[in-house]
């Protein structure tokens, strides 16, 4: 990157959060004034409540109105803060681009989550209100047969199934708010609702339960959400899917079996029949109490030339993160400690860089970013 530009980016950089400062400070110093006029004009005219009991009640009412006013520009300062934070670890990195004669340069301030991997990032979450990443605060995908080759038919007709079920068993006690299954309407004149429950004996009543209605229904997987419950470790329960239409509805199925761990059954004319395959079903839940950690991948980065050296930078909250990268696109890493040059050669050669972040219980990442150096090697 060209010298002049960099500079000039910097001075911009510093000079934004300069002002920010600036302002907050003079901001702060205002009202604080303020506040303090307030107060000794209420403390005066304590003594004499009965013939300014009207004044008081005025001024009361105005410290309030500054007291709620102080409270939204302290969230304010807060995000300027965080904005100061983001600045300080672009700066950091333009200048490590300049001062290591680097050539590849990439921050993320975590304004979204477009430079994550998602899909390899583990209990890992985008927290939009503190515009950072760290350990989920949702429940995630714990169990699941997702394969869905055909479907079968439940309804109250008569001359088919009454009800379907799908066994699971939990890895370890967890609790669980959510189920996903494939379904769509057999008709455009089904109407009547379609009830799913979890139970933990098969043909037994709900311990959980929703009901879900037709128009929600468009033939597609279908996340439901379910009043929170605590399923225990190594014990056996039921999705349990029934309806009171006549038309009824299809439920998407495998017929490999390739969930191990349980099966389906159907129910006919009030007997439970072991299908031997699974219907395509997710099971969501929070973390248990023993995992205290997220992973975080960041999207593979393809370089020109393979790196030789890297400059990691983080800003976090928290002190209980480890960071490490790979220059193979993920199969072999190395310990990474931020604001030092880390040398990459003993690494596999290779251009495609990844970053990878241990986190554990409430630390997170505000922002990040790294600067590389090249090799002769392509």
């Amino acid at each position: 990157m060209d010298g002049f530009l960099v500079e000039h980016q910097l001075w911009k950089l510093n000079k934004g959060i300069e002002d920010n400062r600036s302002e907050r400070l003079l901001y702060q110093s205002g009202n604080d004034e303020k506040m303090l006029d307030l107060t000794t004009r209420m403390i005066d005219l304590e003594g004499a409540e009965e013939q300014t009991s009207g004044s008081i009640n005025s001024i009361r009412s105005l410290l309030e109105s500054l007291q709620n006013g102080l409270a939204t520009a302290s969230r304010e300062i807060t995000g300027l803060r965080l904005i100061n934070i983001k600045q300080d670890l672009v700066i950091r990195t333009m200048h490590n681009l300049t001062s290591f004669d680097g050539y590849g340069m990439f921050t993320d301030t975590f304004v979204n989550g477009d430079n994550i991997d998602w899909n390899k990032s583990i209990r890992a979450e985008m927290m939009q209100d503190l515009q950072a990443v760290g350990k989920t605060r949702k429940s995630v995908v714990t169990i699941k047969q997702t394969t869905v080759s055909s479907s079968m038919m439940i309804s109250k007709n008569g001359s088919s199934d009454e009800a379907f079920t799908q066994s699971f068993i939990m890895d370890k006690t967890r609790n669980m708010d959510r189920v996903s299954l494939h379904i769509s309407t057999y008709s455009n004149q089904t109407y009547q609702p379609l009830r799913v429950f979890i139970t933990d004996a098969l043909g037994g009543g709900p311990i959980t339960e929703r009901t879900i209605q037709s128009t929600e229904v468009l033939d597609k997987w279908i996340d439901i959400d379910l009043p929170e419950i605590r399923l225990e470790g190594n014990k056996e329960y039921f999705i349990v899917v029934e309806t009171q239409d006549r038309y009824g509805y299809k439920i998407g199925l495998d017929i490999s079996d390739n969930y191990l761990p349980g099966t389906s059954f159907s129910k006919y004319s009030g007997v439970w029949t072991d299908n031997n395959f699974d219907i395509g079903f997710k099971v969501w839940c929070l973390p248990s109490d023993d995992e205290n950690d997220a992973t975080i991948y960041t999207n593979p980065k393809k370089f020109e030339t393979v790196p030789k050296t890297i400059v990691f930078d983080a800003e976090q909250v928290g002190g209980s993160i480890n960071y490490h990268v790979s220059r193979d696109n993920g199969s072999t890493w190395k310990i990474l400690q931020p604001g030092i040059e880390t040398n990459l050669n003993d690494l596999p050669t290779g251009s495609t860089l990844v970053i990878k972040a241990y986190i554990v219980g409430e630390s997170r990442i505000n922002a990040w970013g790294y600067v590389v150096t090249r090799s002769d090697t392509k």
